[in-house]
């Protein structure tokens, strides 16, 4: 069946940034098949009409993101970047278990979704929840498991998440459409200059995303 919303306004986000007032967007099977003017091109038979009102617009993107961390929201706030990570960041994220960034990750995925963010870029470690969490939510993810040495980390450091996120790569690219892999080095202070030459070399040979 082919569903159509109906809107005050669509803004298309073309070349041209066409805005139609009134506009509507048709889509079946899940994509996208028409955008237009619902007064000069009247619905199908049997088409769903429905009237939404409003701005009609793509999803906003999240270009960089670290949303499991909604669990520690303001905790810390007004440290120095140093001091935040080591004495109020670090310490809670070496007490985590899956679970809490599974649920980390999913009221993350539901904050966005709710303000009109679908597609995310998302750098964390525990690789297991936090995709799990992106293909249960719904949302559309790119996802750059984070490769760092940090104290009190449970991981050896770098050389290890580096081996898993190319696993992970390997395993995952592409889940469902929805999901991507890349490479999430977190920073020049916490990866070594050798470090960051394989993440790159390892990104590179998989044509993939590199966030840092």
């Amino acid at each position: 069946m082919t569903l159509r919303l109906v809107a005050d306004a669509v803004f298309t986000v073309d070349a041209e940034n066409t805005m139609l007032v009134p506009g509507a967007v048709e889509i079946d099977d899940g994509l996208i098949s028409w955008v237009g003017d619902p007064w000069q091109v009247p619905a199908a038979v049997g088409t769903e009409v429905r009237q939404l009102g409003g701005l009609l617009m793509p999803g906003l993107v999240n270009c960089h993101g670290h949303s499991p961390m909604t669990l520690v929201r303001s905790a810390g706030d007004g440290l120095p970047l140093d001091r935040w990570l080591s004495e109020t960041v670090w310490p809670r994220e070496a007490l985590l278990q899956d679970e809490d960034v599974y649920w980390g990750m999913a009221l993350g995925a539901a904050e966005l979704l709710c303000n009109g963010v679908t597609t995310t870029c998302e750098q964390y470690r525990h690789p297991e929840p936090v995709t799990a969490a992106v293909i249960d939510s719904g949302i559309r993810a790119m996802y750059t498991p984070g490769i760092f040495d940090v104290p009190g980390a449970p991981r050896n450091g770098w050389e290890d998440l580096l081996e898993e996120a190319c696993r992970l790569f390997d395993a995952m690219e592409g889940r469902e459409g929805r999901l991507h892999l890349g490479f999430g080095p977190h920073a020049v202070y916490t990866v070594p200059s050798e470090g960051l030459r394989a993440i790159a070399e390892e990104a590179q040979r998989r044509d993939a995303l590199l966030q840092i």
